[in-house]
């Protein structure tokens, strides 16, 4: 029987937790502890949930011996902190001998958390980075496809459907290296509604997204912390639909990109493109979330994967109850408590989550299905 902690009472802090004690999907979960810094957060989640499985403390994650002495004796910890912490989460794990997975590190935190592969692997313990929804599910849809091709030149992660741009995410530091097969291109875009962007560019260009102190009204200020904290106190905002922290780093900071073997940096909410395959897969099957292009048996070939999405929007498929972080994480979570991952060293998913049980447990969870599609050109 499986016990694990969730680190992170916040939205996706919750989904996971309902994931972990759904007995139908988790049948093997014994015990469930949720820490948070907020008491609050814990007491109004163990007053939605009951289950005497359940239990809730308060901790100060950046504490490393004090969040290792909440966990010891927990399989896994999900870390489900703000990713900045990430580090730290990773030691204490380290300290209480505890399998670790997050929902990512916005790439550069993600680059600083694979050099501690020596040290989990010492200590007989799993990493698992990045295991959300994207980066997460999009990192294994990526190898469904990638799985395919018997050589791969570019991998091209999309998300949503419309309008999509560069923004930073963890998928770019790691497809290449950990799926290999002479990849030397991978990108990543997302779709952003149109007010959405307008609002970001807007926010760049008046000098809001800045980190530097200024004086206003005789008071001293840092924009970029003042922005997060308007838009935070304000949570009726339809503008946006994501936390202050994630607008500001996710979005405002420079995206970095594969390209030709080397990362490089590209204005964030750049690079405007259309993603839409409707000539394939038609309007209510929806769109591939990973282009892969390569070749297959020595001819030129595209591979395609997705998820299904039966004329769901990207944003109910991501409440839904197989969609977005939580339910990803604790499916992860308990693969590394159960031993079914049993590669020890810090990773990426596509490296250690097995594509069929994969879909195995996304099907548990209610999803239609996945898109996979092989288009190869035959040479004559």
């Amino acid at each position: 029987m499986l016990k694990i902690a969730v680190l992170g009472a916040g939205r996706q802090g919750i989904r996971a937790t309902i994931d972990l004690l759904d007995r139908e999907v988790s049948p093997d979960v014994e015990k469930v502890l949720v820490a948070d810094f907020r008491e609050e957060a814990v007491e109004g989640l163990l007053g939605d949930v009951s289950d005497d499985r359940l239990s809730g403390e308060r901790v100060d994650v950046s504490n490393v011996d004090e969040t290792a002495k909440l966990i010891k004796g927990y399989d896994a910890t999900i870390n489900l902190t703000w990713y900045n912490l990430n580090l730290d989460v990773m030691k204490a794990c380290l300290k209480a001998s505890s399998h670790y997975t997050d929902a990512g590190g916005l790439f550069h935190m993600t680059r600083k958390q694979l050099e501690l592969d020596d040290d989990f692997r010492k200590a007989g313990l799993t990493a698992a980075l990045g295991c959300g929804g994207s980066p997460g599910q999009m990192n294994v849809i990526a190898r469904i496809a990638a799985d395919k091709l018997d050589e791969i030149d570019e991998i091209h992660v999309r998300l949503g459907s419309g309008p999509a741009v560069y923004t930073l995410h963890s998928e770019t530091a790691t497809l290449a290296k950990y799926i290999g097969k002479g990849c030397n291109v991978v990108t990543f875009k997302q779709t952003l509604g149109s007010e959405m962007k307008d609002t970001l560019i807007k926010l760049r260009d008046l000098g809001l997204t800045s980190k530097k102190e200024v004086v206003a009204g005789g008071k001293k200020l840092v924009p970029y912390d003042a922005v997060i904290d308007i838009i935070e106190a304000n949570p009726d905002q339809n503008v946006f639909g994501y936390s202050g922290r994630t607008i500001m780093d996710e979005f405002m900071i420079p995206a970095v990109e594969y390209i030709d073997g080397e990362f490089k940096e590209f204005e964030p909410i750049s690079g405007d493109e259309m993603i839409t395959f409707p000539e394939l897969f038609g309007d209510q099957l929806g769109t591939p979330n990973a282009i892969v292009k390569g070749r297959f048996k020595g001819d030129p070939a595209i591979s395609l994967a997705g998820i299904i999405r039966l004329g769901e929007s990207s944003r109910a498929r991501a409440r839904s109850r197989y969609g977005g972080t939580g339910p990803m994480v604790s499916i992860v979570g308990q693969m590394l408590a159960s031993g079914e991952i049993t590669k020890r060293g810090t990773y990426p998913p596509e490296a250690i989550v097995n594509p069929t049980r994969y879909k195995e447990e996304m099907k548990k969870r209610g999803c239609p299905g996945f898109l996979e599609t092989l288009i190869v050109t035959k040479k004559t």
